[in-house]
């Protein structure tokens, strides 16, 4: 089937039961219901006026909150990468549980300002090409 990390690994037949889906049910439901709770809890406490307001400010997140959301996200990548190469997984099965929620977690923290990045660099290079093409029709 596929190689990863310099093991062959082949599987004829994968089975999940019943245990397994309800288990994964459960862990997607839980995610959910944790990232629906903080917003929701926050906008009860703030008056449709007041959030119209901030809307109309331009209100934005603090910086602070951006910057440790980034940097978690980059630590659990690098712990990954650092147990992966160390084979910590194979090890205990502590860090076989761990590495997969890390990996999902850190790329569910980095991934939003990789996109912003690209977003931004992409409006960059469409400005850019934009100017040259003015200039190209202002001098003919």
């Amino acid at each position: 089937m596929t190689i990863e990390y310099g093991t062959p690994i082949s599987a004829t037949k994968i089975v999940f039961g019943y245990g397994q889906m309800f288990q994964g049910i459960g862990i997607g439901a839980g995610a959910a219901l944790l990232a629906a709770l903080y917003p929701s809890l926050r906008a009860v406490t703030i008056q449709p006026i007041d959030a119209m307001k901030r809307i109309r400010r331009g209100y934005r997140r603090r910086p602070a909150q951006k910057t440790y959301g980034l940097a978690f996200g980059l630590l659990l990548l690098v712990y990954l990468a650092v147990s992966s190469f160390s084979g910590w997984a194979s090890q205990t099965r502590t860090f076989e549980i761990l590495d997969p929620m890390a990996a999902m977690a850190g790329v569910v923290l980095v991934a939003p300002f990789a996109v912003l990045g690209l977003v931004r660099v992409f409006k960059l290079a469409i400005g850019m090409a934009a100017d040259q093409r003015r200039r190209g029709t202002a001098r003919a």
